[in-house]
């Protein structure tokens, strides 16, 4: 998958935000356990920041390679069988980042504080009927969207993006995954925007994810199929298309490369509490947050908009901010730990 002489730039990039983290960390560290004592090296392995950056990497960039070793490639002469390629490849990739993000919170850092004791139901069987009416028809009608794709493709370009694509280059990749996240910012933030300002999307498309008032990994299921089609699989479209149109159209490799990150960012958001392996550019993370403050109370940002509404519309704080419409704190008399009815 890598092209030759790029494992060793990953490792020096590994290294160097590593070492980056490392002497940052009293300050990352305050991301998700808050105020911290004077020797705030006592705290355990898993709460250094270079942990949590190789961890995080491990898991988005690893999972992606993983997946697209194991599955079947797809075949522009075969689409059923693309189709139920595409279908396996899609589930594996969303519930496989939903597990992960569940054992994180509840297993890895049990210790970080959730922004409210309040969580709606995880009961198997509301879990079930909400898979089955949001993530289930997404799943297909997204497989039945890249079938569509891959038939439009002529066999020259089909060769050279899905048969037999060009290793990939570390610094190239870098450059279309900043792009493709601010693609995705942009996208989200504009999209959900006009789901709460316009009365009637927000009532038959948007209002069900809004039960959740204070998220948990669960309320990655809590959606209309509509709504998280909108949310989470068109933005990546939108960024994937229009990385074609400049000409850096992304081959196999790099499309699982670039999606899987950018659903586990959007998945993750809702995870309740700021767990140190959500960030906005993960493998630079150490230095895009040193040089931005991208990854400031992150995953708050989005409960804020859980519990806000007319705040946080995108999925990263600085498209909120740039338009005037980012909120952290809460009102002194908001109940944020009031029980679900």
């Amino acid at each position: 998958m890598l092209a030759p002489g790029e494992g060793r730039k990953v490792v020096m990039i590994a290294l160097s935000m590593c070492a980056l983290a490392h002497v940052r960390r009293k300050e990352m560290r305050k991301r998700w356990l808050g105020k911290l004592s004077d020797d705030s090296d006592a705290q355990g392995i898993v709460d250094h920041p270079a942990f949590g950056y190789l961890l995080e990497n491990t898991m988005t960039f690893g999972l992606a390679y993983a997946i697209d070793r194991v599955m079947p490639i797809a075949d522009n002469k075969r689409l059923f069988y693309s189709f139920l390629n595409l279908v396996v490849r899609g589930w594996l990739i969303v519930n496989t980042t939903l597990v992960f993000e569940k054992i994180a919170a509840t297993m890895i850092w049990p210790h970080v504080p959730y922004f409210s004791a309040k969580k709606p139901a995880q009961d198997f069987k509301t879990l079930f009927r909400d898979y089955m009416r949001c993530n289930f028809p997404v799943e297909i009608v997204n497989s039945f969207m890249q079938c569509v794709v891959v038939a439009g493709l002529s066999d020259h370009q089909f060769d050279k993006l899905i048969v037999n694509p060009e290793p990939v280059k570390v610094l190239p990749f870098l450059g279309k995954f900043i792009i493709s996240r601010i693609i995705v910012d942009v996208t989200f933030g504009v999209a959900h925007k006009i789901m709460h300002e316009n009365q009637w999307v927000y009532d038959n498309v948007h209002k069900l994810h809004h039960e959740h008032q204070t998220p948990r990994t669960q309320t990655n299921l809590h959606f209309t199929w509509l709504d998280q089609f909108l949310e989470a699989v068109a933005p990546i479209y939108v960024a994937l298309s229009t990385l074609t149109a400049m000409g850096l159209a992304p081959n196999r490799y790099e499309q699982t490369l670039l999606a899987l990150p950018l659903i586990y960012f959007e998945s993750c958001s809702h995870t309740g509490k700021e767990i140190p392996i959500v960030t906005w550019l993960p493998f630079m993370s150490p230095l895009a947050d040193w040089l931005t403050g991208c990854d400031q109370r992150l995953i708050e940002y989005h409960t804020r908009h859980h519990q806000l509404y007319r705040c946080n519309y995108s999925i990263s704080p600085w498209w909120d901010k740039l338009m005037g419409t980012y909120r952290i704190d809460l009102p002194e008399h908001y109940d944020q730990n009031a029980s679900y009815e």
